[in-house]
């Protein structure tokens, strides 16, 4: 979603007399009427909520971003996508981009790319490291996720503005995707979170 449709959603959503965790599994069923919480996934999802809560509770850094890892079909970008709308009820907004969509721009427009998907504001990249990592842009050829994780870093570490990512890799596969400096990157940026949520669904 972009701002105007996170405002909209906002402005439309009705969280009177809601808990926070009524907030989100109402969003949950908004998302997908089928959706519930069992003993797999029960705690990785109240994880969530106090992240997006600045919970003191949340098993992690409340100043870094997430990147939840996991398999297909695990959950993980059900679970981004509730968070995104979740902490838009509560006027903290989050971009989203799929890395496919990131290295189309990167093709389209060269550098001037990060214009688009580098704003000061939470970010969201969906499928971390599905991409191949090099891109033709009018015979420039670079790696535009890799570039884009070295600014939001920079941002980061300049004012804190966080960065969020799913990926279907694990910490090893990661680490082979991008070079050394960029995944020390990724370990100050995100609390890594194993998110296989509902293994035994997976098609």
């Amino acid at each position: 979603m972009n701002l105007s449709e996170l405002n909209q959603y906002k402005r439309a959503f009705n969280a009177e007399g809601l808990t926070e965790e009524q907030i989100f599994s109402k969003i949950a069923f908004q998302l997908k009427p089928t959706f519930k919480t069992n003993d797999e996934n029960r705690n990785s999802y109240q994880n969530l909520i106090y992240y997006f809560t600045d919970d003191k509770r949340f098993d992690g850094d409340l100043d870094k971003g997430l990147l939840l890892i996991g398999g297909y079909r695990s959950g993980k970008s059900l679970a981004m996508e509730i968070c995104q709308l979740f902490s838009a009820t509560k006027g903290r907004y989050i971009l989203n981009f799929d890395t496919v969509d990131v290295n189309a721009l990167f093709q389209k427009h060269g550098y001037d790319f990060l214009s688009i998907v580098d704003p000061a504001t939470e970010v969201y990249l969906d499928d971390l490291g599905a991409d191949y990592g090099r891109v033709n842009s009018f015979g420039t050829i670079d790696d535009p996720i890799t570039i884009l994780l070295y600014k939001r870093e920079k941002r980061f570490g300049k004012d804190g503005t966080k960065t969020h990512a799913s990926s279907n890799l694990d910490v090893k596969l990661l680490q082979e995707r991008f070079p050394d400096k960029i995944f020390e990157r990724i370990l100050e940026m995100f609390n890594i979170i194993s998110f296989d949520v509902n293994p035994n669904k997976r098609k």
